[in-house]
């Protein structure tokens, strides 16, 4: 059965780090295409609009056509899931993220945990290499308390980058080898992620 990956995330902005795990897990996990589905958790206040976000993605990612963005309003696992399985029938899902991403899952909404344990496979990227063992570790844990579940493990990718760097970078109006070229014109173009003295 063909996989297909879901990478969510608030992508503010989605930046070489975030591209080199779509590209990683698409190799790495066999899969068909990987989905980037940007979203707008409730705890979170994003400086770009949902639709501003999405540009960017889509800028990030002309040269990879297995690589694209998905449009969901769903934010919890479980519909999400329910309305892929409706778009995609006979495909199996791998949900990508990162390591610090996957060690706050005990903290989750138990039926989004179950539903990620019970009926995806996860594709969990280290944040760094270091923290392999730190992750082994949770990884036993969790099967301890629910039973084994699908996984792999990937190296962290190679651009050591964050959105909060890449956002700090823009404001100071320093340009950022972090961002695709395309993406950086069109965040310029629109006046992303500027300072007041800087929007002038």
């Amino acid at each position: 059965m063909n996989k297909i990956g879901i990478y969510r995330g608030t992508f503010d902005p989605f930046h070489r780090g975030h591209q080199e795990s779509c590209l990683v897990a698409l190799s790495a996990c066999g899969l068909e295409q990987v989905l980037v589905i940007p979203q707008t958790p409730s705890y979170k206040n994003p400086v770009a609009s949902l639709q501003q976000r999405t540009e960017v993605i889509q800028h990030s990612l002309k040269k990879y056509s297995r690589i694209n963005t998905h449009e969901s309003a769903q934010t919890k696992l479980q519909p999400l899931l329910e309305s892929l399985n409706s778009q995609f029938p006979d495909h199996l899902f791998c949900i990508i993220m990162g390591s610090d991403t996957f060690m706050t899952i005990l903290q989750w909404d138990e039926i989004d945990r179950q539903t990620l344990l019970a009926h995806t496979e996860i594709c969990i990227i280290l944040r760094e290499n270091k923290d392999k063992n730190k992750l082994q570790a949770f990884i036993e844990e969790v099967t301890k308390m629910h039973g084994r579940f699908a996984y792999k493990v990937l190296p962290a990718v190679w651009s050591k980058v964050s959105s909060s760097v890449v956002k700090s970078n823009l404001e100071k109006a320093v340009s950022s080898g972090a961002l695709d070229s395309g993406a950086y014109d069109y965040i310029k173009a629109q006046k992303l992620y500027e300072s007041d003295s800087n929007a002038s």
